[in-house]
């Protein structure tokens, strides 16, 4: 179907709700940017797009990033400070030190589409009290946001998931759903720290960078399934996301 055929429809009678309640795909920050654009790059039309249109626009052409999955004494608010890209639901608080909570991002890394992105996170930490923090990635089947992603379930025997582990102050480590045998780095977890997080899958790797630090790295990531960018912590923390990156590797 065509922009003019589209048009010729009642689009809301083909649906029983608001098309736009109906796919959910992206922020209300990402949908003003885009109708914005779209309305200006249509006014030469005599005729009105869709709303669904403006939609599945963002879907296939744009892949943001914010917190959207958390646990119970976590929250999650909104902070543009002028400087990075990230603004919608981007920054969380972590209350207690009693228990491990976890949030994840939106964003689904699908490793069957047929271009191969590499995915990156650049976020910050802020502490008044911390036992420990991990992040990392997790699989789709691995939904545990009242405890730490990487505590294995029997009930999610077939979810994968790769974590960069510290307490304040202290050396990271990594625990993976693959393996085991605990690895340890010799890189450690500063207040105030900011951190990126590289997930190649063309090259199946996710490296940490730390300052100037060389990256830890973790290769032959399992590919067989979707993952979530994922951070568990027990303390009083904030974490904001600053920027978030989609790049096309080839097909």
């Amino acid at each position: 179907l065509d922009l003019l055929t589209l048009s010729s429809m009642d689009v809301a009678d083909d649906f029983e709700i608001d098309p736009l309640k109906r796919i959910q795909l992206s922020d209300a920050y990402t949908r003003s940017i885009i109708y914005g654009f779209i309305n200006r790059s249509s006014s030469v039309f005599d005729f009105v797009i869709p709303s669904i249109i403006y939609e599945l626009v963002v879907a296939f052409f744009y892949a943001g990033e914010h917190f959207n999955y958390l646990g119970y004494d976590m929250n999650v608010t909104s902070i543009d400070d002028h400087k990075h890209r990230c603004v919608f639901n981007n920054r969380v608080e972590m209350t207690t030190d009693t228990n491990y909570n976890t949030c994840y991002g939106q964003t689904v890394v699908d490793n069957k589409t047929r271009t191969i992105y590499s995915y990156q996170w650049l976020f910050t930490l802020d502490t008044t009290y911390s036992t420990s923090i991990g992040f990392g990635i997790a699989s789709d089947e691995y939904d545990k946001t009242d405890d730490a992603f990487w505590i294995h379930s029997n009930d999610n025997v077939d979810a994968k998931y790769y974590a960069f582990i510290a307490p304040l102050n202290n050396k990271f480590a990594l625990l993976s759903s693959t393996s085991s045998r605990y690895q340890a780095f010799d890189q450690k977890l500063r207040n105030q720290q900011t951190i990126k997080l590289v997930f190649n899958c063309k090259l199946r790797t996710l490296e940490c960078f730390l300052d100037d630090a060389q990256p830890m790295t973790v290769r032959n990531i399992d590919m067989t399934v979707s993952y979530h960018f994922a951070i568990s912590m027990c303390g009083r923390f904030y974490i904001q996301l600053l920027d978030f990156k989609r790049i096309p590797l080839g097909v």
